[in-house]
């Protein structure tokens, strides 16, 4: 990594921190702890394998910067979680449309270790391996992006961020308590579109993860 990406890496981490306090789910903020990141420099490929050693997961980088449903479904299908060599610049520093590095390591990792979170990763996985191109494009990819990157979860009384994609964006996560949020259901969620370029004007919630682990394992099985 380059020094310049080292000192990117530190500004994100760094000003995510109070944000994950207030806005991020409790799997998250365990997982966060769990992983123990250095907030001055980004982990090598060998280092975060090694933290992740025990969960059934391992680490592959990418050049490809935005992958497609099938290519993301062909690498998790088998266990391994691609993160990208690309990082957002300076001036994208509240957002950026394309995954990064930052969003790959610290917005999904931390949910690798928390044995909740790595169940319904999981479960998307096994289903990826088993189906086709049509359904992993028009229905699989939905759920993940409304869920595991976009997701909201009730927390004691609270809205809180479930999504990988709110806890890599400094801008998104603040967004979350005067969006027009609604309850998650799979219809819903299979026929809304992504906002890739901009905030989403509205989340899904959900009322737990295992509640929504159970919910997709007995949609799987009909698909």
């Amino acid at each position: 990594m380059t020094i310049e990406q080292n000192e990117i890496w530190k500004v994100l981490f760094n000003r995510q921190r109070k944000n994950i306090e207030e806005y991020a789910c409790k799997e998250f903020r365990e997982g966060l702890e769990r992983m123990a990141f250095n907030p001055e420099q980004i982990p090598t490929i060998g280092e975060l394998n090694q933290k992740l050693r025990g969960c059934g997961w391992t680490i592959t980088n990418t050049r490809v910067r935005y992958l497609t449903a099938l290519q993301w479904a062909r690498f998790i299908g088998k266990g391994k979680f691609p993160v990208t060599t690309y990082l957002r610049s300076r001036d994208e520093l509240d957002f950026t449309p394309e995954p990064d590095m930052f969003h790959d390591i610290f917005g999904h990792l931390p949910f690798l270790l928390h044995q909740d979170t790595l169940r319904l990763v999981n479960l998307f996985a096994s289903k990826m391996l088993t189906s086709d191109k049509q359904t992993i494009e028009k229905i699989i990819a939905k759920l993940w992006w409304f869920t595991i990157e976009f997701g909201l979860v009730r927390e004691d009384g609270e809205i809180k961020a479930l999504g990988a994609g709110l806890m890599s964006s400094f801008g998104e996560i603040r967004h979350i308590a005067g969006a027009n949020n609604r309850d998650f259901t799979i219809t819903a969620a299979i026929h809304e579109n992504p906002a890739v370029y901009s905030f989403h004007d509205g989340y899904f919630v959900i009322d737990s993860v295992a509640a929504l682990t159970r919910e997709l394992e007995n949609y799987f099985k009909t698909i």
